[in-house]
């Protein structure tokens, strides 16, 4: 009995000694005074807040440097024109007519007709051919407006009409005026996503699968610290057709981190726009098979997003960044007013070495048991439990002398 109330004791002390796992950084020496990009390794940026507020940079006699974080943007999108093939381009009085190549037979439903600027009305007609000789009548002739793109000397037409796929289209415009228009050019709006860069995370490289209750599940053995996870790249070697639901899955916090499809139609690499997306020892990825045979996975890659602080450093000092649990809010440095005017293309400085510590977490709210009310209360309950056992085998011993 009083093992078992010794051991219970024990349990609940420990409940308030776990610990967190922090990093320290030592920075390279600088080799002359100026804004730098410091690379923030992937352990600290996976065991710092998201904004980073609880991260520091400090010199030698352990004061704070000022910085700010580079933009936290994983994947941006921009808009960018490119020009289509005109194999025709005709001007006659108040008409001009031009023929646009469209070989790859996407699907379009939008010009962007650059002109020089005209103060005229313009009507517009557009008819489609698969050969270039039999055409068909994609828009009527239907009044159209000019806008203003903001150059001194050019001016857009945005034209619509029904979606469609023809190898050739014929656009005619016409002019309020007896002269033609002077076309610049005919363009399509672009799409591009610009990527981050990313860094391989080391420890998830070597992975274990197994199959069972129509599902595969993939953990990472070697996974000893938390990342935060960029892009994901699988790579299957089958060669018939499919289609599975992709999970990964953080079982220390009990969600889903990662809910994508892996298909054979796709290159199965998957970009992360959040920072909730991450990798730790309970983290495990899970394929649903349904009725089919298992994947074969021949290797996974997951990356953690490079990310950088700006800061002025001085010539010949010596820098680290750490983790700062006991700061609450971010800093109010001077050097975030002048973000946009410092050049983003700067040297990088990173790390030579990486330090683990542990501290005791004490910044998570203690759950009923851990406060120090429970605990005297089973403290004093305990010794009282103990005292009457004690006179209950004290009295027991009296009877048996009697």
């Amino acid at each position: 009995m009083r093992k078992k109330l010794y051991l219970f004791i024990c349990c609940l002390t420990a409940l308030n000694l776990t610990a967190q796992t922090l990093w320290k950084a030592e920075l390279d020496s600088i080799k002359k005074t100026g804004y730098y990009n410091i690379e923030i390794d992937q352990e600290l940026i996976g065991s710092s807040k998201p904004d980073f507020s609880d991260l520091r940079i400090k010199n030698e006699e352990g004061l704070e440097v000022p910085y700010f974080v580079r933009s936290a943007t994983s994947i941006k999108e921009v808009n960018s024109f490119e020009d289509y093939d005109l194999i025709q381009n005709t001007a006659k009085d108040s008409l001009n007519t031009f023929i646009i190549k469209n070989d790859t037979k996407e699907n379009i439903h939008r010009f962007y007709i650059m002109i020089n600027k005209a103060d005229v009305k313009i009507e517009a007609s557009i008819r489609g051919s698969d050969d270039g000789t039999q055409w068909y009548i994609v828009k009527q002739r239907t009044g159209i407006s000019i806008s203003n793109d903001g150059s001194k000397d050019e001016a857009m037409i945005i034209l619509d009409f029904p979606g469609g796929n023809y190898k050739f289209y014929e656009v005619s415009l016409f002019s309020n005026q007896t002269a033609p228009l002077n076309i610049k050019g005919v363009k399509k709006l672009k799409n591009v996503q610009i990527y981050g860069s990313f860094r391989e995370i080391e420890q998830a490289r070597k992975i274990e699968i197994k199959n069972k209750e129509r599902k595969t599940v993939i953990t990472f053995p070697e996974i000893e610290n938390e990342y935060v996870i960029g892009k994901i790249e699988v790579f299957i070697s089958n060669k018939s057709e499919y289609l599975r639901t992709f999970l990964l899955i953080d079982t220390l916090r009990n969600y889903p981190s990662v809910n994508a499809e892996l298909s054979s139609r796709s290159d199965n690499v998957f970009y992360l726009y959040s920072n909730q997306a991450r990798l730790n020892k309970k983290s495990l990825i899970e394929i649903n098979n349904d009725n089919n045979p298992p994947l074969v996975i021949d290797s996974i890659k997951v990356y953690g997003q490079e990310r950088y602080l700006c800061a002025y450093l001085e010539e010949g000092g010596r820098y680290s960044m750490e983790i700062d649990k006991n700061v609450s809010q971010y800093p109010n440095y001077d050097i975030e007013h002048f973000r946009n005017e410092i050049n983003a293309d700067l040297p990088i400085v990173r790390s030579i070495s990486l330090t683990r510590y542990e501290i005791p977490d004490t910044g998570r709210e203690q759950l009923f048991i851990e406060k120090p009310i429970f605990l005297w209360g089973v403290i004093i309950g305990v010794g009282i439990l103990l005292t009457i056992i004690s006179v209950g085998m004290i009295m027991k011993m009296k009877k048996r002398e009697d």
